[in-house]
């Protein structure tokens, strides 16, 4: 077994000659029928009668999500027992491999992703040769597929956190050998890459290799983190809100290089009132200043920021984040009108609900006359040499830029309320803010004023507001105008701007008119679902159906939709299109009808390799339509039954002989479908389903037919018994009797030579007395 089926297939496999799609389902035989040989069973919990819970089966399925869901429960399913050493485990890992290195990048994130957590926990069982030749793997990789470098670092990571190998003996000072001269090398060698991400997740590698050696390597080789540790030590020690000024001020005089001035923002944060516009000159300067732009020596300038950790990245942002968190709110905010600190407002304890609703409202009524004139420059960097916004030119040109926070800020806030928490005075704060946002729709600032306005509008819709009823032909005017123009549905106001409709749709004091509700419907964006499809488009998409409009446009849209609930990669557009399939309701039966085209074509499309019959998984996965082919097989079969359109019916009994022809499940099919044929209330829909199995399926188990003979003779007596005993007018188990007889002819029709079968001549017999 080891020596010859699993080492060929192991060749295979490694060599490139084979994706591995058959060579993992012979494997899964194997586990499931050879448990004792090759160490096998320890691969057994792998393998389920839940075709969706197979590894095996769905580790090559065609849908993305399938893949990713299969690989991440092999991860679980091994972070506390391991597999043994042998060529299946070498197969899983070059399998999961091609899977890393596969396709395009920002394409199957998540099968990379699960992958990638696959190959660590792998390496978490592993002895320490395999391990190291896992790791070398990663950087012979990164040398063949440089732009899968830093996706390779990141695995190289992962590995690193699955570290297990204990310390002490002559093991540990091979490992140590390999880590300190081959491995931490060959990643300080990734440092000078030309990718930020590759040279910052060096960086991270580079620390977590150097946690597992010896203390004094790794001190020799943080120099910097030591440095910055030192200084807060200082600092702690004197007393931050005394000397923290003094501090700053002495850096900002000796750090005046590009790239040293990244490295100011690192140690800022606190208690920051006394030297607030100190520390944000400092940010400024790394953001807007000038400073990146000075000479220095190139070779010089190219070595200090490829040594430096600081220069990598701006941590201002964060430093703003933490200033805002510190500082007293109601005499400092306006020192802190940037985008970038509203969230850090939030976590203020200083911040009073009264004032901060007061101080957004006055900021944004302040600046309205400026939101409809015509949009002015941005300052330039030499303008903007303080913070402070008295003296920035840019506040005074740009009043927008100050509405624009606002208007953050107070979504930020409303995301913080909850409906059922409000009260009068709460009420009484935000009313005036729902006319004041009508005159923000109107700005020509639209990606930033409009944009933020809706957002503001969606949240307050939460909440009972008495001026809603008033402004609301207004809003929806204007948010009407905006989306119709949209041609996609990618725009950030365009998503704000969706989310806002979904809500006036649901929203009981903006009642949307048929006409308006039409109008929604005939969106460019409603055009192209496939190519064009967002969770904002497909939610105002459901709140309009849950209307129960009844147009021929709804109706058209349902064949997108459909497809996308199966094709889709992204699962919450695969559920938010169940969700809209859930709520239609199909009185029209060109509705009806374009279901069951899509159902036709779905068929065609996904076949089953084994018709008729349980089917055996091909090429790792089970039939699309197999997958899903009991719940289509019983709402078919209920929809059979109620149906009164004559064009219909046929068109769903088509639908279900090509079901029935390609479905994984036949037999348990048939046998729910004599089930349904022998019971009293459901005897109508089991003869029309019985009579499809026969016409769909020329080897329908022929022993069957004697069984489905006796049931139609009992019934058919039952009817002639019952006919002497009731009204005239009124004709007993008469569709019990005429789809059964339909159900006989179509058994005939299969099979003609029943009738001289010693078996059934007696029932035969009987059945034409009956009806002659």
């Amino acid at each position: 077994m080891n020596k010859f089926i699993l080492k060929h297939i192991g060749d295979a496999v490694n060599n490139g000659i084979s994706s591995g799609k058959w060579e993992i389902l012979l494997i899964r035989k194997m586990v499931m029928s050879l448990p004792d040989s090759g160490n096998l069973a320890a691969f057994r919990p792998l393998c389920s009668e839940n075709d969706d819970l197979d590894f095996f089966k769905n580790v090559f399925n065609i849908q993305a999500h399938r893949r990713a869901k299969a690989i991440n429960n092999f991860a679980k399913e091994i972070k506390d027992s391991s597999l043994p050493e042998g060529v299946v485990r070498k197969l899983l890992v070059s399998i999961f491999f091609n899977m890393l290195l596969d396709g395009q990048e920002r394409k199957d994130e998540n099968v990379r992703d699960a992958c990638e957590e696959a190959l660590a926990s792998l390496s978490a069982h592993m002895s320490w040769t395999s391990y190291y030749a896992l790791l070398n793997r990663c950087f012979r990789e990164m040398k063949q597929h440089t732009d899968k470098s830093k996706r390779l670092l990141n695995l190289v990571c992962l590995i690193l956190d699955k570290f297990h190998f204990a310390k002490g003996g002559e093991a540990h000072e091979e490992i140590r050998g390999c880590l300190e001269k081959t491995l931490y090398p060959k990643i300080t060698k990734l440092f000078d890459s030309e990718s930020d991400g590759v040279n910052f997740n060096a960086y991270v590698a580079a620390v977590k290799v150097l946690k597992l050696l010896p203390k004094e390597i790794m001190d020799s080789n943080i120099d910097s983190l030591g440095a910055r540790k030192a200084l807060a030590a200082c600092l702690k020690e004197l007393g931050l809100e005394n000397y923290l000024q003094l501090v700053v001020k002495k850096l900002v005089s000796l750090l005046t290089k590009g790239s040293e001035v990244h490295c100011l923002p690192s140690p800022t944060g606190w208690k920051l009132d006394h030297c607030l516009e100190d520390l944000l000159d400092v940010v400024e300067a790394d953001i807007l200043g000038d400073v990146d732009e000075q000479k220095e020596d190139k070779k010089d300038s190219i070595r200090r920021r490829k040594k430096k950790k600081e220069t990598i990245k701006h941590k201002s942002l964060d430093s703003l984040r933490l200033i805002a968190e510190n500082v007293t709110f109601r005499s400092h905010a306006l020192t802190l009108l940037s985008p970038h600190i509203a969230i850090g407002l939030e976590g203020n304890p200083s911040v009073d609900q009264g004032d901060l609703f007061c101080f957004i409202y006055h900021r944004v009524d302040d600046n309205k006359s400026g939101l409809r004139g015509q949009k002015s420059s941005q300052p330039s960097k030499k303008k903007r040499k303080s913070r402070r916004i008295q003296d920035t030119s840019g506040a005074k040109s740009c009043p927008y830029l100050i509405t624009v926070f606002a208007l953050d800020l107070l979504h930020n806030r409303l995301n913080r309320i909850q409906p059922n928490n409000t009260n009068e005075e709460l009420v009484s704060k935000l009313d005036p803010f729902v006319k004041l946002l009508v005159v923000c729709l109107s700005s020509v600032y639209e990606e930033d004023v409009v944009s933020s306005s809706t957002k503001c509008f969606t949240a307050l819709l939460r909440l009972q507001l008495p001026s809603f009823k008033s402004e609301a032909r207004e809003v929806k005017t204007k948010v009407l105008a905006i989306a119709q123009s949209a041609v996609s549905s990618s725009s950030t106001l365009v998503q704000s701007c969706l989310k806002l409709l979904t809500a006036l749709v649901s929203n009981d004091n903006f009642k949307l008119s048929s006409e308006e509700l039409k109008m929604l419907i005939q969106f460019r964006m409603f055009s192209d679902l496939e190519s064009d499809s967002s969770v904002a488009s497909l939610s105002l998409l459901k709140a309009i159906v849950r209307k129960k409009l009844k147009v021929p446009k709804i109706y058209d849209i349902v064949d997108q939709v459909s497809r996308l609930m199966i094709t889709h990669q992204n699962e919450s557009i695969r559920n938010k299109c169940g969700d809209i399939l859930k709520n239609l309701s199909y009185e029209h039966s060109t509705g009806r009808e374009a279901v069951l085209d899509v159902l036709q074509k779905l068929i065609h499309k996904f076949p089953d390799p084994s018709p008729g019959k349980q089917s055996k998984p091909s090429l790792g996965h089970q039939s699309v339509v197999g997958q899903q082919s009991q719940n289509l097989f019983i709402e078919l079969a209920l929809h059979l039954e109620r149906e009164n359109d004559q064009k219909l019916l046929a068109k769903i009994c088509d639908v279900m002989k090509l079901l029935i022809g390609c479905m994984t499940n036949y037999k348990s099919s048939l046998k729910l479908s004599l089930g349904w044929y022998k019971q009293e209330n459901s005897r109508v829909r089991g003869a029309k389903v019985l009579g499809l199995f026969i016409e769909a399926e020329k080897k329908f188990p022929e022993k069957k037919c004697s069984i489905l003979l006796k049931e139609a003779k009992t019934i058919l007596e039952s009817a002639v018994k019952l006919q002497n005993t009731v009204d005239e007018g009124s004709i007993p188990l008469w569709k019990e009797a005429y789809y059964s007889l339909v159900m006989i002819e179509k058994m005939l029709k299969q099979f003609p030579h029943l009738c001289f079968h010693e078996d059934s001549q007696e029932d035969f017999k009987d059945v034409w007395t009956m009806v002659f």
